[in-house]
């Protein structure tokens, strides 16, 4: 805990506001750019200058997310797709029209749904050139209210709101 919170309290976390960027260290920057320009619609932006002389890169911005293309040996990742592994999520509007294009450019995917309170939530899982997981999903769109159980351990004590149902506001209606 750190003093100088807004209104005298006590801050239990760092003072950010934003996701600023993620980074990709990839084999070959100007294919994963590619990909992530023409599949994803990422738009390349000004590296500084002072990073163009120390290694190849690229940043590339869309969806209010920066993404950094570091040029490198990444992380061996299988090959596998699996839903488990961790993941860059994007929201889609239609999993259908995403399934179709990905399909059309020869890009292999798992389609999985998931049911939460009787809701349903598509998710398609795809791997960038390096096997980084991606996924696009037609999730519900949610806002922390309390705890549900697989965080029972870290907010449950503090929050106490009476079941897992009370943990959740829904904001918009998961489709396929």
């Amino acid at each position: 805990m750190t003093p100088g919170a807004p209104g005298g309290g006590e801050r239990r976390h760092l003072p950010l506001s934003a996701v600023n960027h993620i980074s990709r260290v990839c084999r070959d920057v100007a294919a994963t750019a590619a990909f992530y320009s023409d599949l994803l619609g990422f738009i390349p932006v000004q590296r500084p200058q002072s990073l163009e002389e120390k290694f190849e890169g690229c940043w590339m911005w869309r969806y209010g997310l920066g993404l950094h293309l570091i040029e490198g040996e990444p992380v061996p990742r299988s090959s596998e797709i699996d839903p488990k592994s961790d993941h860059l999520s994007f929201q889609a509007d239609s999993l259908e029209e995403v399934a179709a294009e990905l399909e059309r450019r020869g890009v292999p995917f798992v389609r999985q749904t998931v049911t939460e309170g009787g809701m349903q939530v598509g998710q398609l899982f795809f791997h960038d050139p390096d096997n980084s997981m991606i996924e696009a999903s037609r999730a519900v769109l949610l806002t922390w209210s309390g705890c549900c159980s697989w965080c029972a351990g870290c907010l449950l004590p503090r929050l106490q709101r009476g079941g897992r149902d009370a943990a959740w506001s829904v904001l918009g209606a998961a489709s396929q």
